[in-house]
Parts: C-alpha cells; structure tokens; sequence
C-alpha cells in the first residue's frame, strides 16, 4: 500500500470506524487530531472521544486542541502534506487548510446532497432509499469542495441511524483506501460539485425528538425513532409522563411502536399501534 504521510481529523464513532478501516490496509496517519476528553453521563466522567482510544491502542500520536489557534501552532511544528477528515466536530480555518497540499475530507452522504452536520439523519427523516459517500477537497465553505470520489449505497427499512452511519463510515474508509492514493498521483482528478443541486441539514436536537402519537403521521414517527436513535432519541407523552420510543417496526395497516423507556423506569416491550 501506498504510504502517504498524513493527518487525520475526526473525534466520534463514525471516524473511528474510517479510521480503523485506514489502518487495517496498511494507511495509518502519522498524527490523529480529535477533541479533547469531556464529562459523560450523570457521573461526569472525563472520557476519550472513540478516535482517540483507537488511535492509541495503534500508538498513533493523538493531539487535542481546545480551539483552532491551538490547533493552528499544534500543525505548524509538524512537516505532514496531506490531512482527511472524517467528523472532526470543529470547523478547520484556512490557517490549518494552507499548512497541507491538500486536505480531503469523507462525508455522508451523495455531495451535493444532504451538506452539513446531520447527514444521515436527514437522509433517514426523508425516507430516501439510497444516499452514500463522497470523498471531497476541503475548501472554505462547508462540504462545498470539488469531488474526489463517491459510492452510492442502500437504505433499508429496518436501518437506524446507528446501523446506517457503520455503514457509511466503513465505506468512506474503503473508497478513502482507492481514492486517495490515486488523487496524490495525480490519476484522479477532483470534479466540481453542482452547487445548483445543493441541500442543507442542520444538528439534531433533543426537542426535535418529540412526537405527539395522537396527532403525527405514522411514518414521519417511524422515520423520526430511526434516525434519532440512539441520540438525542424520539419521546413523547403517555397518561402525561415523559416516555422514550426506542423501536419500532412497519405491518400492512401502519407503524407498530415495539419497545419503550417510561421516565424513572426501565425498557420494556410494548404494542403501540399507529395505524395509516
């Protein structure tokens, strides 16, 4: 395998998987950037972000600035030509952007479609069968930059956003695999966006969770517990509780809720019938 010296930039699960994918065919980076460890949970624990606690276990030299000043001087000691990035969860300026050749980044969804922090959930609210990958040049505007390469892949109707973006993420690092040496060798030329076509996802919160099952279409609720599980997760109302919808799967006549979380108790088996 080629061997391209190289940064990458990434901090959840979904890099994580890149990530490992790189390294399991021989292209691992010679430095990993990723946020810094922050509290979790009710305990408050300071936790390593997945990158990190991957890149470790490879003895990848791990850096985690605050801020892009930091990561700004952090980059400019290295001598690295490349950089990819894979859900790094800060946005890069150009003072980083001019330290390298070029900086690739893995996005997914079909660029120009679906731009922006949320990817795959939206593609999973519009109930879309396909959606995919694209491997593009970072420039200034977001997920804007000339492609590089892209898969197309399916949709099921049982994926969530957790089986979905595995999916994704083990197909960016395999097209990252073909594509980039390719691109350094200069045999893959980057190809303008059409921008024309562009659409635009925005984060998730947790209220865009709520449903009101008396109210709501079916699907719309189905599509919703997909693609906001396992975070920020799909709740709604029941006899005026706080209750999270955890799965749920399609009959002929509708949608059936399968499994919930009541507040203050534990998951549970259940039968909520949505019908068309």
């Amino acid at each position: 395998m080629t061997n391209i010296p190289y940064i990458f930039f990434g901090t959840p699960r979904f890099a994580q998987i890149v990530l490992s994918e790189l390294c399991e065919k021989g292209m691992a980076p010679t430095h990993v950037v990723c946020n810094p460890d922050r509290p979790q949970g009710r305990s408050g624990i300071l936790t390593p972000p997945p990158v990190k606690v991957y890149a470790q276990q490879q003895n990848i030299p791990v850096l985690q600035p605050e801020n892009s000043e930091q990561l700004t001087v952090m980059l400019s000691e290295l001598s690295v030509s490349y950089g990819v990035v894979a859900a790094y969860s800060m946005i890069i300026p150009s003072s980083v952007l001019s330290l390298f050749k070029a900086v690739l980044g893995v996005h997914p969804s079909l660029l120009p479609l679906y731009r922006g922090s949320s990817p795959i959930q939206y593609a999973l609210l519009d109930g879309v069968e396909t959606t995919g990958v694209s491997i593009y040049l970072l420039d200034k505007k977001m997920d804007h930059g000339p492609l590089i390469a892209s898969e197309e892949i399916v949709v099921t109707d049982t994926d969530t956003y957790s089986s979905l973006e595995e999916k994704l993420a083990s197909l960016g690092g395999s097209l990252l695999v073909s594509s980039f040496p390719s691109f350094v060798k200069g045999s893959l030329i980057p190809q303008e966006q059409n921008h024309e076509d562009a659409t635009y996802t925005k984060k998730i919160h947790t209220d865009d969770g709520y449903v009101d099952l008396t109210k709501d279409n079916p699907e719309d609720v189905y599509r919703k517990i997909r693609a906001f599980y396992p975070e920020p997760g799909v709740y709604t109302l029941i006899e005026g509780k706080r209750t999270k919808l955890l799965s749920a799967h399609r009959e002929e006549n509708g949608i059936v809720i399968d499994a919930i979380l009541p507040e203050g108790k534990k998951k549970k088996e259940a039968r909520i019938e949505l019908w068309k």
